[in-house]
């Protein structure tokens, strides 16, 4: 594959980065599946040719097309590519690992993917991307809530609210949110949990996530039962 093609789908990508999350997902998902043995392709490229401007560009929207669509392994298996390649590329790599991270999580790996979540802490915290932060406290919060420690995971998620809200950024507000609810609802604090879940559901309607808003609803459902 040529590196004008690889730029290609890397650009095809980015642009459907925001459609993941808001409405048009399934228009978009269905787009990406479409062409997803050019996406492989290019992205193995990018890979091979250290092309990090495209992997940069792609990454995120990969990664939220291999999470949306529950194909957790191989999305893993992509993003463990980066380390190898672009190894003196600190912001990357620990992007990288944030999300492989979550997948990992998403398939109940929950040691391997808590290690790779201190690992891209360690490399992103000193690097001034608080969103990247964020997003790695609140997969941490999910992680020790699977554990059993709800202390810690609410005081992560809490950590991660606060760096999304002051950041401006709604869709990671209303998944900490939601997760704070989650929280709540295991140990028993329903009225708290309603109230996490609605302010949630309040974010992802003004935003157009459908497919939070139908989480949202789901779990408003079982703290109404």
């Amino acid at each position: 594959m040529h590196a004008q093609t690889t730029t290609q789908f890397a650009r095809f990508l980015r642009v459907r980065e925001a459609a993941l999350l808001k409405e048009g997902q399934a228009a978009t998902l269905a787009e990406i599946s479409t062409e997803i043995e050019n996406v492989r392709l290019a992205w193995r490229q990018a890979i091979a040719n250290q092309d990090v401007s495209a992997l940069d560009q792609s990454m995120e929207a990969l990664y939220r097309f291999y999470q949306t669509r529950s194909w957790f392994k191989e999305g893993a298996e992509m993003l463990g590519m980066v380390e190898t390649a672009v190894s003196t590329n600190p912001l990357l790599i620990g992007r990288a690992l944030s999300r492989r991270a979550r997948l990992l999580v998403r398939m109940s790996m929950l040691e391997e993917g808590q290690q790779l979540l201190e690992k891209s802490l360690e490399l992103l915290r000193p690097l001034s991307v608080p969103l990247e932060v964020a997003s790695i406290l609140s997969v941490m919060g999910v992680v020790a809530e699977m554990q059993g420690d709800y202390q810690q995971s609410r005081q992560t998620q809490t950590d991660s609210l606060a760096i999304f809200r002051k950041s401006g950024e709604t869709w990671g507000e209303a998944n900490a949110l939601l997760r704070l609810g989650n929280v709540a609802y295991t140990v028993g604090e329903f009225s708290q949990a309603r109230h996490f879940y609605q302010n949630s559901l309040r974010l992802r309607q003004e935003s157009g996530d459908r497919r939070g808003v139908a989480l949202c609803l789901n779990n408003l459902g079982s703290v109404a039962d």
